[in-house]
Order: C-alpha cells, then structure tokens, then sequence
C-alpha cells in the first residue's frame, strides 16, 4: 500500500494529492467490508479457487492502466525531511494514542494518563509553533485559509 501513496505523490501536484489520498482511503475502506462479504458470497455459492481467480481481470485492467498512462517523471530532485516537524507530530499522535487506548485501564485521572495528554498537548501545540515560517513543512497553514474543503471537491 506505501507505494500507492508513493505513486500519487508522484503523478499528481500537490493541490489535488489531498482529494486523491482521500479517495484512495476511501476506496480501501469500501473494500475492507465489502471484500470479506464477496468473499463469503464466492465461497458460499461457488468454490474457494474462485476467490483467487477473482483477482485475474482485476489485476489485467491493472496492468493495462500501468503500462498505457503511468509515466515516470525523469526529472528527479532530492527530498529534504521536516525531521522536527515529524518528531513533534508523530510525539503528540503517540501520546494521544496511548492515552486514549490505557485511559479505561489505568483510570482516566490518573497520573500517566494525565501525563501523556498533557505530552500530546506540549508535542502537537510545538509542531505548530515549530513549522510556521519553515521553507520545507509537514503541515501547510493555506489549507485552513478560506473554504479549502478538498475532500468536498470531486
């Protein structure tokens, strides 16, 4: 799945990558509940080698759009990385996560549950204060500017 993200990266610039991405998720997601019921249904109905051949037409209409419309780019330019940016974002996303999953379990008030809402406080309010006014960033403020809704836009 990271090389579909590294595709779209690729293909698409960078005003429509947000809509796509989303899309992609979208379509994961849709495939996540209906995949394991067509499964079902295939097995039920039909034979379990049926659930791998399935796959062939899918994976030929792949192929066709690979080899016909993906074009790599030649052009190459070497990335530079936000590590601050990532390590702040990724701190704050940790502890929120960590907190929020041992909340019921250590107790809500308690001290490292307190502890680790509070890092993720200090860490996400920092990877703000950190990436404003940064050439290379992890997060851009233009998209909380005026009615940017990319996810609306298709």
């Amino acid at each position: 799945m990271p090389i579909a993200f590294t595709i779209i990266f690729d293909i698409f610039p960078p005003e429509k990558r947000g809509k796509l991405t989303g899309l992609f998720g979208a379509v994961f997601g849709a495939s996540s509940v209906l995949g394991p019921l067509l499964g079902a249904y295939i097995t039920e109905y039909s034979s379990w080698h049926w659930i791998f051949y399935v796959n062939v037409p899918i994976g030929i209409i792949s192929l066709f759009f690979i080899w016909n419309y993906y074009k790599e780019s030649p052009n190459t330019q070497e990335q530079k990385i936000d590590w601050g940016g990532a390590a702040t974002l990724v701190i704050a996303v940790i502890s929120l996560m960590f907190a929020l999953e041992l909340g019921g379990e250590y107790g809500w008030s308690s001290s490292p549950i307190i502890g680790l809402f509070a890092s993720f406080v200090v860490f996400f309010v920092s990877f703000f204060f950190f990436e404003k006014g940064r050439k290379i960033q992890s997060f851009h403020y233009g998209c909380l500017k005026g009615d940017y809704l990319p996810l609306l836009r298709f």
